[in-house]
């Protein structure tokens, strides 16, 4: 569902009640997903899981209470590295 026009895609009827999670860009991924890519250079992520969704099972992994950070960022190296220490000491890793 589009949160700002409300439009709602529904690729398959269920008995369940569709959750409002988001996608966060991080993907674990079948090879069977090409598959559905389309005919086009540039396309919609989005529209590619609907379509897939039509016939593969999407699943989803609620990462709520996990620590991001983003090292594509040079200023963030120091947090991550307080991050890495933290859990290394937690679980003697």
């Amino acid at each position: 569902m589009n949160e700002i026009t409300g439009e709602k895609i529904i690729t398959r009827e269920t008995q369940k009640q569709p959750l409002p999670f988001s996608f966060s860009g991080i993907q674990i991924i079948d090879s069977k997903i090409f598959k559905y890519f389309p005919n086009k250079d540039v396309f919609s992520l989005v529209e590619l899981y609907l379509n897939s969704a039509k016939k593969e099972m999407i699943a989803g992994y609620l990462h709520d209470k996990d620590e991001w950070i983003d090292l594509g960022k040079m200023e963030n190296l120091n947090e991550a590295e307080k991050i890495f220490e933290r859990i290394r000491n937690t679980y003697q890793v």
